[in-house]
């Protein structure tokens, strides 16, 4: 076989694979292949393309949504506790440290070895031998160090809250039975047992109110599904929160429940506690468990004042339980027109992803006290002299 006669083997071979090719790709069933082949490409990037935008519609919808701000919020202020947590117990290990350093057992204990030394070692020996034995006798007077002498110095076992002059007890939360606060000295200890009592019980109440705040919101975004029995259970709320007039369809009605059904701050119900009971001692706390000075108009409904006016007939609530009391503080300020300022300062740092605390919504109670702004720099002074901000995390 010549070389010519291969070449021409191979060019008809071509010639012959490229007339198969060329029919397949005329025929009608590589057209149809083609067609569905791009019909389906088609398909595909136009479900990819749909689902991208419904992603980011969601994504933008949730970022928006009350629920992810609510939990940026706590993670922030999560965050500044445990950075003030934790600056908090580098400064009480430096403390300690400098206590022990600076203490007439130590400063004796050095002075008596080193009179030892010049006593009993050899001169060229002394400098190593004393590094050693100070040494030793530090981590020993560490270990041993009197209980009675680390009583001030000793952390408290979660937060710690401070006073005018010292730093008192930490607020360990009580979940049991309320203390009788009278038998606690005051200051340092009846705080402790004080905030200690009250801030779970408001902690608890804000959670219940956060979590009827977010079925409401539920609810307003999807007002087409809502049924004869949600629409029961939110006039329910809509009449303890005194709006009467609620209105499903309405914006307004919807925005002026949300702005009452909403968190009152813990550090501003635990000041206004403290004052207004004087510390869980008055007689109103005592024996009608008011720790808010609420009043009522009913005869009987509670405890007649020993120095109310003649032409008066207003009494102190009487409630079941702290808790109640608590409850209902926290409604009077959610639902009584006198407080409708301070709701609306709480709207607006919603409005504007603020935190919402203490101290900018007692600028709201001007009418809670006839001392007016005299009564909320009294409790803005109360916050800020016992750390109470660092509770305010709803």
């Amino acid at each position: 076989m010549t070389i010519k006669s291969v070449v021409e083997s191979i060019a008809q071979l071509i010639g012959a694979i490229v007339s198969a090719i060329r029919a397949f790709v005329s025929s009608d069933e590589f057209k149809n292949f083609f067609r569905k082949t791009g019909t389906w490409i088609a398909s595909t990037l136009l479900w990819i393309a749909d689902a991208i935008v419904r992603l980011a519609f969601a994504i933008i919808s949730f970022v928006k949504s009350d629920s992810f701000r609510d939990g940026v919020r706590r993670v922030r202020d999560l965050g500044i506790l445990g950075c003030q947590q934790g600056l908090r117990g580098i400064k009480w290990v430096v403390q300690w440290l400098h206590q022990i350093a600076t203490s007439e057992a130590v400063k004796t204990g050095i002075a008596t070895t080193a009179d030892l030394f010049e006593l009993c070692l050899p001169k060229q020996s002394q400098r190593i031998t004393a590094v050693v034995i100070i040494f030793i006798v530090s981590i020993i007077l560490i270990l041993v160090w009197p209980e009675s002498q680390q009583t001030e110095m000793v952390p408290a076992p979660k937060e710690t809250v401070t006073g005018l002059k010292k730093t008192v007890p930490g607020i360990t939360r009580i979940v049991s039975g309320m203390p009788n606060f009278g038998e606690f000295p005051a200051g340092r200890e009846r705080k402790a047992a004080f905030f200690g009592y009250f801030l779970p019980i408001v902690e608890n109440q804000n959670r219940a109110i956060l979590a009827a705040r977010e079925k409401l919101n539920d609810w307003h975004r999807n007002r087409g599904k809502i049924g004869s029995r949600d629409a029961a259970e939110i006039s329910g709320i809509a009449a303890r929160y005194r709006i009467d007039d609620f209105n499903i369809e309405s914006d307004k009605s919807w925005n002026q429940l949300l702005n009452r059904v909403d968190v009152v701050p813990p550090s501003l119900a635990l000041a206004q506690s403290a004052n207004e009971s004087a510390w869980g001692t008055s007689r109103f706390a005592r024996e009608g468990l008011n720790f808010f000075g609420q009043w009522c108009f009913s005869k009987g409904c509670g405890l007649v004042p020993k120095k109310r006016d003649v032409n008066k007939t207003h009494e102190v609530a009487a409630f079941d339980s702290p808790q109640e009391s608590v409850k209902m503080y926290i409604r009077n300020l959610n639902s009584n027109s006198a407080y409708k300022s301070l709701r609306d300062i709480r709207a607006e740092l919603r409005k504007a992803n603020k935190p919402v605390t203490g101290h900018e919504l007692a600028a709201g109670l001007k009418r809670y006290s006839e001392r007016g702004m005299e009564y909320v720099s009294e409790l803005r002074q109360m916050i800020a002299t016992n750390k109470l901000a660092i509770y305010d995390t709803f």
